[in-house]
């Protein structure tokens, strides 16, 4: 519109013309106020807390007494250009999942792990973290050069005599927490001590989450001289981290307001939580409904196409729709309620039940005693036998089967034989040859230093 007015010299209503606006619009002007305070306020806390988005400020400033929608703080937010850089996607795995047990009170689960950070001068320390999984209070941030198994026994008393001992302590398989140390503690304290499995960070994801938060608003963010500055600034984060961050999964409560909340109030937030895990187990109950729906749509096909198979193949694959539908049910009966199931698959709970009390069949009860006798003689076997050799072993004892049964009752309890010689490379690269044979099995020496043989072991 300036640039038509200016350049070309046309007036005002032509302009609009033009453009395709009203002159009324061009005309208009915002009557919003600056919000200059606001925005001074909102800078300032976004670069004391740089790993805080648009909805921790907000729950800061509403504790500082600002009156503010956050819609209108998260435009404001993206006009002064305050974002926080996104990091990289995890790869998520692919399965069912089932929801971790929330605890319900204090000095139940302590979650604990060990997080590594180096000086100005290159030598490395570590921070040993102990969080509650009820109220996320980081309970210790333990700093030094080397720990281990007797020195977290100690720290772990120490908290104890301001608590009390958990119920249960959660930790991964590493060497200062598998020591003789460790394993006498949890004996003389009757404490429960729970590994997770190796190679799985993420079956101890809350002490995981607890270590990002740290890595980011803190160990990032500052440049440690030594090793007593390195305990001050991890011992003030800690404090502000239990006394002013608000946590959103406390519906934006710190750890301590949480955990000195009074009962009734404690219940009405695990109610929220429960609200959140029933949530996150529905969408994992969409996925998997959602792929057992198409291999019931294969079925529907397979009843509305003529040209596939002899008819006698098209009924048994018929008859296989429910029951595979009920299989689904009663595999998953731990993860998600039945009628939940029954509701997305669209069978009926009756039916269900009925299927679960249905008779056996004699075929069942012939594959219950085989897959018995083909356990134990490939377990006898070391693990190296496979269809055919266990088949043979069981044709010697008196049992009357075919190849194909033993095959299939053997893929279902997934045996399989251990190669017993290397497969060739998978790859193209040429290999190094291998040395020729000098002594040509010749051992035979007249004096000293004239043949060495070497061997590894």
């Amino acid at each position: 519109m300036d640039w038509a007015m200016k350049t070309k010299g046309y007036n005002q209503r032509r302009a609009c013309a033009l453009a395709g606006i009203d002159p009324r619009v061009y005309r208009h002007r915002s009557k919003r106020s600056a919000d200059t305070e606001l925005r001074t306020r909102m800078k300032e806390l976004a670069s004391e807390r740089r790993r805080f988005g648009y909805r921790r400020l907000h729950i800061l400033l509403q504790r500082e007494g600002w009156q503010v929608n956050w819609k209108k703080l998260y435009r404001l937010y993206r006009e002064e250009g305050l974002t926080v850089r996104k990091q990289g996607g995890r790869k998520c795995a692919v399965g069912t999942k089932t929801p971790m047990a929330i605890p319900q009170g204090p000095n139940q689960r302590w979650p604990l792990d060990f997080m590594s950070d180096a000086l100005a001068d290159g030598h490395r320390f570590r921070v040993l973290n102990v969080i509650d999984d009820f109220s996320r209070e980081c309970l210790a941030g333990m700093v030094d050069t080397s720990i281990g198994g007797a020195r977290v026994a100690r720290e772990l008393d120490r908290i104890a005599e301001l608590r009390g001992y958990p119920c249960m302590v959660v930790s991964d398989n590493g060497t200062e927490l598998t020591s003789n140390a460790i394993l006498k503690w949890q004996k003389d304290r009757q404490v429960g001590w729970h590994y997770i499995a190796p190679g799985e960070p993420m079956q101890n994801g809350l002490v995981e989450d607890f270590n990002g938060r740290m890595r980011e608003e803190c160990l990032t963010e500052h440049l440690f001289p030594s090793l007593r500055h390195a305990c001050r600034m991890i011992a003030a984060w800690r404090a502000d981290y239990n006394h002013h961050r608000p946590h959103s999964c406390l519906a934006g409560l710190t750890p301590y307001e949480y955990a000195t909340r009074s009962k009734e109030d404690q219940n009405l937030n695990r109610a929220n939580l429960n609200q959140r895990t029933q949530r996150g187990a529905g969408q994992n109950l969409r996925r998997e409904v959602s792929k057992l729906k198409e291999e019931r749509d294969i079925l529907k096909r397979v009843r509305s196409s003529s040209a596939i198979g002899p008819r006698t193949m098209v009924e048994r694959l018929l008859r296989q729709g429910p029951a595979l539908m009920f299989g689904f049910v009663a595999k998953h009966g731990g993860v998600w309620p039945v009628s939940w199931m029954c509701d997305a698959l669209g069978v009926a709970l009756s039916g269900f039940h009925t299927w679960l009390t249905r008779p056996r069949s004699d075929r069942s009860i012939r594959d219950e005693e085989l897959s018995g006798a083909i356990r134990a003689r490939f377990l006898r076997s070391d693990r190296i036998y496979g269809a055919r050799r266990v088949w043979h072993e069981l044709l010697e004892e008196g049992y009357s089967c075919g190849l194909h049964c033993v095959e299939r009752l053997m893929r279902q309890a997934a045996f399989r034989a251990r190669p017993k010689r290397r497969r060739p490379p998978k790859d193209e690269v040429t290999r190094s040859i291998i040395a020729a044979n000098v002594l040509e099995r010749e051992f035979d020496a007249n004096g000293p230093n004239q043949k060495w043989v070497a061997d590894f072991t």
